[in-house]
């Protein structure tokens, strides 16, 4: 999907994540800028090999459940997004007037019981105002 994924568990997130090496990485200006900050600024050195994750607050309001990140776990037979592009996911049943799930939670389990994930519930929102940056 187009959405931005989320997890409960850091080690979760640490399977996305790449190592922050230092002035060695320092060929972006916003990367310069934030080792200017976070480091520089404080009178620190760079310790080297640094893994970064944001903490957030979100709002995942009406979400829809799957184990296969295609189908509704509730409603087994409807698709998950409205369209194949995956952008937006489909109506809450009975909306009047039609209004998308707010939020896609893919739940885990065992691979023989349909589940894509195994260890850790990934969580997927398509509207970056529900998502509030708390710390680095």
């Amino acid at each position: 999907g187009k959405g931005t994924y989320l997890a409960e568990d850091p080690s979760k997130i640490d399977q996305y994540c790449t190592a922050d090496r230092g002035p060695l990485d320092d060929v972006d200006e916003d990367l310069r800028e934030m080792h200017r900050q976070l480091y520089e600024s404080k009178g620190l050195d760079h310790p080297g090999n640094v893994f970064y994750a944001f903490i957030c607050s979100v709002c995942l309001g009406v979400p829809v459940f799957t184990k296969d990140g295609e189908k509704n776990m509730h409603r087994p037979h409807n698709p998950v997004f409205q369209t194949t592009e995956k952008r937006q996911l489909s109506n809450i049943p009975a909306s009047d007037p039609p209004v998308p799930y707010h939020s896609l939670i893919a739940e885990c389990g065992p691979k023989s019981d349909g589940f894509t994930l195994e260890r850790h519930r990934e969580f997927v929102v398509f509207d970056s105002n529900r998502i509030l940056e708390e710390y680095l």
